[in-house]
This record gives structure tokens, C-alpha cells and sequence, in this order.
């Protein structure tokens, strides 16, 4: 991935735009990659948090979306509720544990090994 792009991401992560872009356009290629910066840091993690980004994230644990965006929301969803310093809000992880509980039963390695991690 190049430097560019990652800014742009990075940047995207910080917009409020950002969950509107994961609700509405899922399947989009810059969604596909927008996720990857959400859990990177406590910063980012408790910005896009404090917008709402996991009641969409959890929306998407259904089996309509394509399994390539399932493992990356898997992917954020867990570092989500890594503990970092500061540590993630317990409401936040209370409500992502039901998603993670059916992520880790999948079929597919790469969305329910995360989950043990």
C-alpha cells in the first residue's frame, strides 16, 4: 500500500464521514481499506468509537458481506478491544463481545483465528 494512500486513510479514520462511508458503501474499495487504520492506536480506536463506528461494524457480521470485508472488520473489531494504554471502554466491549461470539465459530481460518488473538 503506498505512503499516500495510508494518509488518505489515516485521514478518512479521523472524518466523520468515515462511518458513513462503512454504512453505506461496504463493498467499495475505499471502505475496504478505510477499516484498517480504526483499530491502529488508542487515539483512533476511541475517535471513531466516539462516532459510532460499532453498531455498523457490527451490522456486518450478517452473511451478505463479502468474506474479504468480513475478515477486516473481524480484524478491527478485535484490536478494538485489544488492551492498549488507555484501555478500551468496558461498554464498548461488552457490546462487540455477541459479534464476536459468532465470529469465532466461522468457517473461514482467517475470521475466526483473529478472535483468539
Amino acid at each position: 500500500m503506498s505512503r499516500a494512500l495510508i494518509l488518505f486513510i489515516q485521514t478518512l479514520a479521523l472524518c466523520k464521514s468515515f462511518t458513513y462511508l462503512l454504512t453505506y458503501f461496504f463493498v467499495s474499495a475505499v471502505s475496504f481499506c478505510a477499516v484498517w487504520p480504526v483499530g491502529d492506536g488508542p487515539h483512533c480506536r476511541d475517535y471513531v468509537v466516539s462516532l459510532g463506528i460499532v453498531k455498523p461494524l457490527i451490522s456486518f457480521v450478517n452473511p451478505t458481506v463479502p468474506l474479504s470485508f468480513l475478515r477486516n472488520v473481524t480484524w478491527v473489531m478485535v484490536n478494538l478491544c485489544r488492551s492498549k494504554e488507555p484501555p478500551p471502554q468496558v461498554d464498548m466491549v461488552r457490546e462487540i463481545l455477541p459479534a464476536l461470539a459468532v465470529l469465532i465459530h466461522h468457517s473461514d481460518t482467517n475470521v475466526s483465528t483473529p478472535v483468539f488473538s
